[in-house]
């Protein structure tokens, strides 16, 4: 609702799955459209190996802990990246 109709010529979603082994494509197909994911909302499930670094690239929550929702907002014209 907040980007309107800029999904998904001028931003973009992106949700990353923290449990790379449960959260499956179907998994993932279904948080997808419970929460009404269309054009530009990209949903992926990143493998395990890499998965640590992903998170701590963004900040985001460690592997396997409670976490509350991050949104990192990235400008590529800028060459930024926010909390």
């Amino acid at each position: 609702e907040i980007l309107g109709g800029k999904l998904p010529r001028e931003a973009g979603l992106l949700s990353i799955a923290l449990d790379p082994f449960a959260d499956t494509p179907e998994e993932l197909a279904a948080y997808g459209a419970r929460f009404g994911a269309g054009p530009g909302w990209s949903l992926v499930n990143v493998p395990a190996p890499a998965l640590d670094e992903v998170l701590r690239r963004f900040g985001g929550p460690q592997p396997g802990a409670d976490h509350a929702p991050l949104v990192v907002v990235l400008d590529p014209q800028r060459g930024e990246m926010r909390r």
